[in-house]
């Protein structure tokens, strides 16, 4: 097994990211497509695997077309919900209607577009599964959801309908919420077999085939955990950020502060500089548990996918990601993008209550704060960006053991093959792209 390794380095990323930011400021967003393309070929071709890179083939001018029409369509939507809503609504159901064939034909395309070692990619699932995975089964389990839903407060209600069974209804009504939580937990898992299976056996390697075999089992299993794992985390950090709020902070005192600004509304902004620090505390506390509980089905999820996985029967797969690697890269990242947000919303502040509203020179450096603001917070994003895609495919192992270098030369072969017999059937000239 060899990993894949990213050779990307987040400066690099940056110049490229400030550019295609100033250019899709300066074009109206029309610059987006060529952008788009601009940081896919990055990625992609700082992607490798055995000494090979990926690369990603399509043209801003391939994309523009399609990204005309989304906007229009976007505006006409916008135009439409002013005018008339049920219009906007009629709308927005044909582009529910058209998104699984959107998302087919963006696969196909985007599949066809990425090559591994001169040996391109491509899509071969059909239409009809697209409408059942990405349109029927979803309206259907989210129909039941709220079947369910209704099912547990017409139980609840007639349980309790005199008022005099309290007790037995709030039974009830937690047997139901556990029973809608599994069903949640169930239902997505279920998507996920579904959607996963059915992009991973489409997918083609030139004329190799990608084949999996998972089950919906596994997957609830590692949501499950997932779920009671951010229980017990809730749990313990209620009680230690109790039992230290209890030290730290006067309730009455924030209690009688409350009191006072229900009747004077004037005194609240002074109660919010007291409130904001435990309120930011309780949330990044939640974040923290969320983030390592996601963490946790993320990387099992992925393992039993990648293990269960396999191209053409000669090449396997393996995850090595890890939940502990995978949460404390994404709370860094998380907390590295805030700071100069806060930092620079603090600053902005500051400016208004020196110069006050309206004043020039408190513009003129609030503009500069904003810069520097942008520049600061745009590294950090890049800086993030690279950081992640280096620990998901350095997570990604490939068995290059068994005659790996053979089998991507016969693909190679085989593609230049296929590409020629096409060429012939359709007399196709393809030009070098914008």
């Amino acid at each position: 097994m060899q990993a894949l390794n990213f050779d990307g380095k987040s400066f690099e990323y940056f110049r490229i990211w400030i550019v295609n930011i100033l250019l899709t400021i300066i074009t109206f967003g029309l610059y987006f497509p060529w952008a788009k393309v601009r940081t896919n070929r990055y990625f992609y071709a700082n992607t490798k695997l055995d000494g090979r890179n990926f690369e990603y083939h399509a043209t801003g001018k391939q994309l523009f077309i399609g990204y005309l029409i989304a906007m229009g369509l976007f505006i006409l939507y916008t135009i439409l919900q002013q005018v008339s809503p049920i219009l906007g609504l009629i709308l927005f159901g044909a582009f529910l209607l058209a998104l699984p064939w959107i998302v087919w034909r963006s696969m196909i395309f985007g599949l066809r577009m990425t090559s591994f070692s001169n040996v391109r990619f491509g899509f071969v699932g059909k239409l009809g599964p697209a409408y059942l995975n990405y349109l029927v089964f979803p309206v259907g389990l989210y129909l039941a959801f709220f079947a369910l839903i209704g099912l547990a407060y017409l139980a609840v209600k007639s349980i309790n309908s005199t008022g005099d069974n309290i007790g037995p209804a709030i039974i009830v009504g937690v047997i139901m919420g556990i029973v809608v939580l599994v069903y949640s937990i169930w239902a997505i898992a279920y998507l996920k077999k579904r959607n996963t299976t059915y992009q991973l056996n489409g997918t083609r390697f030139g004329q190799g085939i990608f084949q999996t075999d998972i089950r919906v089992g596994p997957l609830v299993k590692y949501a499950l955990l997932g779920l009671l794992f951010g229980i017990i985390g809730l749990i313990l950090y209620s009680a230690v950020a109790g039992v230290a709020l209890s030290f730290f902070v006067d309730f009455e005192a924030i209690s009688s502060m409350g009191e006072a600004a229900t009747k004077n509304p004037e005194l609240i902004p002074m109660i919010l500089p007291v409130l904001m620090p435990i309120i930011l505390a309780l949330y990044l506390g939640l974040i923290f548990i969320f983030v390592l509980a996601g963490s946790y089905v993320i990387s099992r999820q992925r393992k039993y996918i990648y293990d269960n996985t396999q191209l053409d029967g000669k090449i396997s797969f393996a995850s090595t990601l890890k939940a502990r690697s995978l949460a404390w890269v994404s709370l860094t990242n998380l907390i590295a993008i805030i700071i100069p947000l806060i930092a620079a919303a603090t600053l902005f502040g500051v400016i208004q209550a020196i110069y006050g509203p309206g004043n020039f020179t408190g513009l003129l450096i609030s503009a500069g704060v904003g810069l520097v603001t942008v520049f600061v917070a745009g590294l950090v994003f890049c800086w993030a960006k690279v950081r992640m895609a280096r620990l998901m495919l350095t997570g990604t192992h490939v068995d290059t053991q068994i005659g790996f270098d053979e089998y991507v030369t016969e693909k190679q072969s085989q593609e230049s093959s296929l590409g020629d017999q096409i060429g012939d059937a359709f007399n196709v000239d393809i030009g070098i792209g914008v």
